[in-house]
Order: structure tokens, then C-alpha cells, then sequence
């Protein structure tokens, strides 16, 4: 087994402030704690991997850090979370890792952020943050370790996707990819409001049988053989609004966002095209967004808040839905359909 006496943490963290976050510092153990689960409030990590020949269990263990990670960005006093084996005191022992998975409770996650400070990890290999819904990784975003003898720190964000797990995961040609590293301060982002109207045939059924499957929570199905779908993040506070509405799963087209002030036939949506429109009462429309890789979102650079934009001056529920071309020869003679509904209480 190598271990390296180095300066090196991962620290995941939600990137918009205010958001609804999950959060573990590892500092409710005392160091030398391992075992192959890890779980600090709503929080679990697991399945760990180290990737070491003729080894098949491996241990999470609480490090102290302080004496080598004290003086970093983005480290909380005292301990660190390392993967089976730490140095006494406040020296840090880094070993191998090749992945491990991080796992909540309170639903789906929006956004997540790691930082990570590394040194020696061989350039050849490569450390991605993996974002995971329904078993399926729905976004990626990989770091090259630049190689060198010298610390260095790195930001991997991923975000703009719903998903309900996350894995750390080493690649490349070298030992396997494994790299070398102790991880510090775990935020988690969760989505906001209340997700109804779905076209999985659970309210109105779709137009032409083309219901979603059961649990997704998006629209009814588009000639691509997927539903749209809706999210939310950020705070639906007047006044201080960081709401930002993200679309995704639909056609590289024109999409619409409006807003409502209920929700449409008492939240099961009437047809509508070849979907369900969801959101109703008053229409007010947000903006039109051209979708790029199947996603948009507003506000985009430019926009006013939701907040603004849709006229809410005081505290109640609003409703939002995406309206987006489909051309194609689909489903019934229009040519549009719609993502699923979401409903946010504004205060």
C-alpha cells in the first residue's frame, strides 16, 4: 500500500448561495473512526473502491488535517474523511482511492461542486465528478491531473441536471486510475417546489399513449423518445429571488417558460398538443429560450428575476411549465409539446 504525506482535499459544496443544502464536515468522529460506510445526518458515502489487488473491502476513515490542510481553501477544521488507513495527529495520510459514491435523503440534488487540491497524481490519469439519476450518470465533469511535483487546486462543478446520487471516480491508464486524496466539507444543492402534472399516465393520460415512464416526473414523450423536464433551484423569496427554472430532455428548438397561478385540472393537466399543459389560471409568459443539447433555463444573462418578470409581489404559489417545438410528424397534427409542471410557494 502507498501512502503520500501530501496537501491534497476534495471539497464538495453547492455552488449557489442560499440554496437548500445537505451537509457533512466529517468532524463528529475522532480520527482512526473507519469503516465501509460512512453516514453524517442525511449524507452517506459508499462503495468504496481502492482498486488494490487482492483486496475487496475497503474502510472510509477519519483523518485529522489540520497540521497539513489547516492553511487550504475550503477545509473545516479538524478532520478530513480518507479512504482505510490515516496518520496519527495532525499530519494527513492520502490513500489510494479509485471511486465512491455519495448518496441523501430529502430528494433530488441540483448542483455540486468540488474542489480539489492535489499533488503527484500521475498525468496520465484523470478524477471526474459524476452526477447519477435513476442509476444512469446524466452529467460529467473530469479534471486531467496535470502531473508535477507541485500543489494545486481545481474546481469540477456539476449542475443544471436533476440527479439522486453522485460518484467520485479515477480514470486512466496508470494503477488502475487511481489518485490519492482525503475529502473535506460535503454540500449537497436539492431541488425546490413542488413537481406535478407528470405524463406518465399517474393524472391525464397523454394524447397518443406516449406517457413517460413512472417516477421520471417529466412530460409526455416527444419524437426523441423522451419527456420534457422542469427544475427548479435557488430561493422563491420576493425581494431576494435566485430562482433559476431549468429545462431539459426536450428537442433543439424554441421553448417557452410561463407561469400560472394554479395548477391545471386539479393538478392532473389537460391535453394539450402532443402533452399536458399543467400550469393555469392567468398565463404569464417568462421567455422563449432557444434549447441547446435538449436544455435551456431562465433567467438567462440578461433577464429579470422570476420574481419580476412574472409580477409576484407577495407571498403565494405560482405554477411554471415549458411549452417547446416539436416539428416532427408525432403524436397528434400540432407540433409542439410541454414538460411537466412545477409549483413554487413564493415568501
Amino acid at each position: 500500500m502507498r501512502t503520500l504525506l501530501i496537501p491534497l482535499a476534495l471539497v464538495l459544496s453547492a455552488a449557489s448561495a442560499g440554496a437548500q443544502t445537505l451537509n457533512a464536515n466529517f468532524d463528529v468522529q475522532s480520527e482512526g473512526w473507519n469503516a465501509p460506510v460512512y453516514t453524517e445526518g442525511p449524507i452517506t458515502l459508499q462503495n468504496l473502491d481502492g482498486a488494490f489487488p487482492g483486496q475487496t473491502v475497503y474502510h472510509f476513515t477519519i483523518e485529522r488535517a489540520d497540521g497539513d490542510l489547516g492553511a487550504l481553501p475550503g477545509f473545516t477544521p479538524l478532520n478530513a474523511m480518507g479512504f482505510f488507513g490515516y496518520s496519527p495527529g495532525p499530519g494527513t495520510a492520502f490513500t489510494r482511492c479509485k471511486s465512491f459514491d455519495i448518496v441523501w435523503t430529502g430528494g433530488l440534488a441540483s448542483e455540486a461542486q468540488i474542489e480539489v487540491y492535489e499533488l503527484g497524481n500521475d498525468a496520465s490519469n484523470s478524477i471526474s465528478l459524476e452526477a447519477i439519476l435513476g442509476g444512469n450518470v446524466v452529467a460529467t465533469t473530469t479534471l486531467q491531473w496535470p502531473g508535477g511535483f507541485q500543489v494545486r487546486h481545481h474546481t469540477l462543478l456539476v449542475s443544471g441536471v436533476s440527479f439522486d446520487s453522485l460518484r467520485v471516480i479515477g480514470t486512466g491508464p496508470n494503477d488502475s486510475g487511481v489518485f490519492f486524496a482525503v475529502v473535506d466539507t460535503l454540500r449537497i444543492e436539492l431541488s425546490i417546489g413542488t413537481l406535478f402534472c407528470a405524463g406518465d399516465g399517474s393524472g391525464t393520460a397523454c394524447p397518443c399513449g406516449n406517457a413517460s415512464a413512472p417516477g421520471d416526473n417529466v412530460g409526455c414523450l416527444h419524437s426523441l423518445g423522451s419527456g420534457g423536464k422542469l427544475r427548479a433551484t435557488g430561493i422563491a423569496s420576493i425581494g431576494a429571488d435566485t430562482v433559476l427554472l431549468s429545462g431539459s430532455q426536450m428537442p433543439n428548438s424554441s421553448a417557452l417558460y410561463f407561469q400560472g397561478l394554479n395548477q391545471q385540472g386539479g393538478g392532473a393537466g389537460n391535453v394539450f398538443g402532443d402533452g399536458l399543459r399543467c400550469a393555469g389560471g392567468t398565463i404569464l409568459r417568462l421567455g422563449t429560450k432557444l434549447n441547446a443539447g435538449g436544455s435551456s433555463q431562465y433567467p438567462d444573462v440578461g433577464d429579470p428575476p422570476v420574481s419580476v418578470r412574472g409580477g409576484v409581489t407577495s407571498p403565494g404559489t405560482r405554477t411554471y411549465q415549458v411549452w417547446y417545438r416539436n416539428a416532427a410528424s408525432f403524436c397528434t397534427p400540432a407540433t409542439f409539446n410541454l414538460t411537466n409542471g412545477l409549483e413554487l410557494t413564493w415568501i
